[in-house]
C-alpha cells in the first residue's frame, strides 16, 4: 500500500522551488586530518540544459515547421495560450479546461530525489536530478520517483547528475510514486491549476546543468506504468479527409474556444488520469456531443490513437454550467439586458457607488465568477460574466456594462468582450476596449471585487 504521508512530502518538494543551496562544509576530513570543505553546486552559475519541445524527436502533434510559429529550442513558451490550453466537457457535461502537452509514453522516466540517511524528508535546498530531456530517447512528461539515501553529512546540490549518484555508490530505491512534471525551457508559463495548486516553475538538474519543470498535482498517480482515461475529441477536419485530424484543429462552437471534446474521467473520480487515450469522434456528430454518455454513443473514427497528456486545471461546477451564457453578440445580448434575463445571478444586495467611472450601480454575477472571485482568483475561467446595472437621478436605471471572458489568456483585457449602453445608445461593443479596461485593470483579472 502507499504510504500517503511519504508521497505528500515528496510531491511538496516536487512541486515547489527548493531553497537557495547550502554552502557549508560538511566537516569531513581527509587522511592527514585536515577538515575538507564540501560546498554544493550554486544553480545561479550553472549552464543550463537546452530543452525543446517541439522539434521531430520531442514533438507528435506539436512539432515546429517554417509557418505554426512554434517556439524555438529554449525559447519561453506561454502555455496558457493556443493551442496549448483547450476548452471541453466533463463525463456530466461540466466545462473544463485543460493544457496539451503533446504525446507521452506510458513508461515514466526515473526522477532522483535526495533523503539523508534516517531522515524522512528531502534534503532541503536540493533540487531533484533526472536523466533525460525532451526529444532523447526515454524522456516522459511523468516520472518515476526514486529515493536516494546520501549520507548525513551530505551537502545540498554535491550531487547533480545521475552519474554521480552511480559513481558515489549510493542506495537508489524505486518508488511507485509517479509525478506530472513537464519539462520546458526556463521562463515558461502556465499559470492556471485546479484548486490553487503552485503555478511556480520547479528547478532542477540535468547531467550538471540547471532545468526547469511545471508540476501539475491536481491528482496522486501510483503505478509501474503511467494510468490513461479516455477522451473523445471532433477536429474541424474529421482525419480521413485531406489536411484533417489534429493540423485543422478541434471544433468549437461558433464564436467561442468551447470544443466538444470530452474527457471520461475528473481529477476527483478514482480513476483520472491526466494522459488521455483519445478516441476521434466524426465531427457530424459535434452538436449532438454534450457529455460522456452522447459521446461514446457515437461510433469512433479511430480509438486509443495516441495518450496525450493533458492535466485539468478548471471544472465548473453543475450551477454554472446550467446558467444561460451571457451574451457576446450586441443585438443578443441587448435583448437579454431588456428582458433581465441577468436578474436571476448573484447579486450585490443594493445600489452603491462605483468605484470607476460609472456613479451608482448595482453588479450581478454569473455562477462561474462568482465562484472564481470567491476563490481569490487571479484568472477567472472562460465564459465568466457580470452586469453591472447602471444608475442616474434619483437611482433611475439608466443603462448596463457588462464583461465576459471570452478567452482563457485575459491579454490586458483583450480576452474579454466589453458592452455598455445608456439610455438606449450603445457606447462600448468590442474585445479589449480601452475605455473599460484603463479602470478594469486594477481589478484581480480585470474583475474589481463586489460588494457581497
Amino acid at each position: 500500500m502507499r504510504n500517503t504521508r511519504t508521497y505528500r512530502r515528496i510531491t511538496a518538494v516536487l512541486g515547489l522551488l527548493a531553497l537557495p543551496p547550502t554552502l557549508t562544509a560538511c566537516g569531513d576530513s581527509d587522511k592527514a586530518g585536515t577538515t575538507v570543505t564540501v560546498t554544493g553546486k550554486d544553480p545561479a552559475t550553472a549552464a543550463k540544459a537546452t530543452v525543446d519541445r517541439f522539434s521531430a524527436t520531442a514533438g507528435d502533434l506539436m512539432v515546429r515547421d517554417a509557418t505554426n510559429g512554434l517556439p524555438a529550442a529554449n525559447v519561453a513558451v506561454d502555455f496558457d495560450k493556443a493551442p496549448f490550453i483547450t476548452m471541453g466537457l466533463g463525463p456530466q457535461g461540466q466545462k473544463v479546461r485543460y493544457y496539451n502537452f503533446d504525446v507521452q509514453p506510458t513508461a515514466p522516466a526515473p526522477i532522483y530525489v535526495l533523503f539523508r540517511a534516517g531522515e524522512m524528508t528531502p534534503v532541503a535546498g536540493q533540487f531533484n536530478i533526472i536523466d533525460v530531456l525532451p526529444g532523447e530517447a526515454g524522456y516522459s512528461d511523468f516520472w518515476q520517483v526514486n529515493k536516494v539515501t546520501v549520507p548525513a553529512t551530505y551537502v545540498a546540490n554535491t550531487y547533480t547528475s545521475l552519474a554521480e549518484l552511480k559513481t558515489a555508490a549510493l542506495t537508489i530505491a524505486p518508488t511507485t510514486m509517479l509525478v506530472n512534471c513537464p519539462v520546458v525551457p526556463d521562463g515558461s508559463t502556465a499559470t492556471q491549476r485546479l484548486n490553487g495548486g503552485a503555478a511556480t516553475l520547479v528547478t532542477g538538474w540535468h547531467k550538471n546543468t540547471v532545468v526547469k519543470y511545471f508540476s501539475f498535482e491536481e491528482k496522486a498517480l501510483s503505478g509501474a506504468t503511467v494510468p490513461v482515461s479516455p477522451i473523445y475529441v471532433l477536429f474541424n477536419v474529421n482525419p480521413d479527409q485531406p489536411m484533417g485530424g489534429p493540423g485543422s484543429g478541434f471544433k468549437t462552437e461558433a464564436g467561442s474556444a468551447q470544443t466538444h471534446n470530452v474527457v471520461g474521467t475528473l481529477p476527483t473520480d478514482p480513476t483520472y488520469s491526466p494522459l488521455w487515450s483519445v478516441n476521434v469522434l466524426n465531427n457530424s456528430a459535434f452538436d449532438g456531443v454534450k457529455d460522456l454518455a452522447t459521446a461514446q454513443a457515437n461510433v469512433a473514427l479511430a480509438e486509443g490513437v495516441a495518450n496525450v497528456n493533458c492535466p485539468i486545471v478548471m471544472v465548473s461546477g453543475a450551477t454554472a454550467s446550467a446558467e444561460a451564457p451571457v451574451p457576446t453578440e450586441a443585438a443578443a445580448l441587448k435583448a437579454y439586458l431588456m428582458a433581465g434575463t441577468y436578474k436571476t445571478l448573484k447579486a450585490e444586495p443594493a445600489i452603491h457607488d462605483s468605484t470607476g467611472p460609472h456613479g451608482r450601480v448595482r453588479t450581478y454575477f454569473n455562477a462561474a465568477l462568482a465562484a472564481s472571485v470567491a476563490s481569490g482568483s487571479t484568472n477567472h475561467p472562460v465564459g465568466a460574466a457580470s452586469v453591472k446595472e447602471l444608475f442616474g437621478t434619483a437611482d433611475a436605471m439608466i443603462g448596463w456594462a457588462v464583461l465576459v471572458k471570452t478567452d482563457a489568456v485575459s491579454d490586458k483585457g483583450k480576452g474579454f468582450y466589453w458592452y455598455e449602453i445608456i439610455n438606449g445608445s450603445v457606447v462600448v461593443n468590442g474585445k479589449g476596449v480601452g475605455l473599460c479596461t484603463g479602470c478594469h485593470d486594477k481589478g484581480k483579472d480585470l474583475v474589481l471585487t463586489p460588494t457581497f
